[in-house]
């Protein structure tokens, strides 16, 4: 049981980890910024590059290496920043996804 607990607990502290560097990254002014409107993707377009699904993982260098493919995707993958939050997030299934639905109703409150 508490092996469970570590794992959860390292596990929230990878996709923390996550979301900073992806923070970070989107106050670099060397990446380009797309503003709402400039471009129109969809999320049938983003679906065909193939983004990996995260489903969550005891070794946080796992949630590590999702969020470099996911940085790749975008990269490439020409969408606003609103867009790459929710085309990233709906890639998050199984315990990731029940992860973030609760990070997601404490940043709302």
């Amino acid at each position: 049981m508490k092996e469970m607990a570590k794992a959860m607990k390292e596990q929230a502290q990878a996709i923390t980890l996550m979301a900073q560097q992806l923070s970070t990254r989107d106050k670099d002014p060397n990446i380009p910024r797309l503003e709402v409107g400039q471009i129109r993707t969809t999320f049938a377009d983003f679906k065909k590059i193939g983004p990996p699904e995260f489903r969550g993982a005891l070794d946080p260098d796992m949630a590590e290496e999702w969020l470099t493919e996911m940085e790749k995707v975008f990269t490439i993958f020409p969408c606003t920043e609103e867009q790459q939050v929710s085309y990233g997030t709906f890639m998050l299934k199984a315990d990731a996804e029940f992860w973030w639905d609760g990070a997601r109703r404490l940043l709302e409150d």
